[in-house]
């Protein structure tokens, strides 16, 4: 996902956190899903940026052969600010679930 490594690396001057980006995808995703993804991800990496207080944090994207899966983790203070926003965006264009309320503390 050209797209997304962009932004990724915009980022990382922007807030000055570095992101491990793991991406496992053989071909590239329908264009609505890699919007939604692009957008999801976008969304949690902004609120590592203003909430976290981190210096790294990862994004991982995994094809399972039957679904694709998405994730951005860091080790910091925890928010739950869009929580509802990007579940919203996931589960519209069909994902079954994100972020983990575990992980939004």
């Amino acid at each position: 996902m050209p797209a997304l490594r962009t932004y990724i690396d915009n980022y990382e001057r922007h807030y000055g956190i570095r992101v491990r980006f793991d991406c496992s995808l053989r071909k590239r995703p329908d264009l609505l899903i890699e919007t939604t993804i692009y957008r999801v991800i976008q969304e949690a990496l902004t609120n590592v940026g203003k909430y976290a207080g981190v210096s790294e944090a990862t994004v991982t994207l995994h094809d399972t052969g039957t679904n694709l899966e998405a994730s951005v983790e860091d080790r910091g203070a925890g928010f739950n600010h869009s929580e509802a926003g990007m579940r919203r965006r996931a589960v519209q264009h069909g994902g079954a679930r994100a972020p983990s309320p575990a992980n939004c503390a």
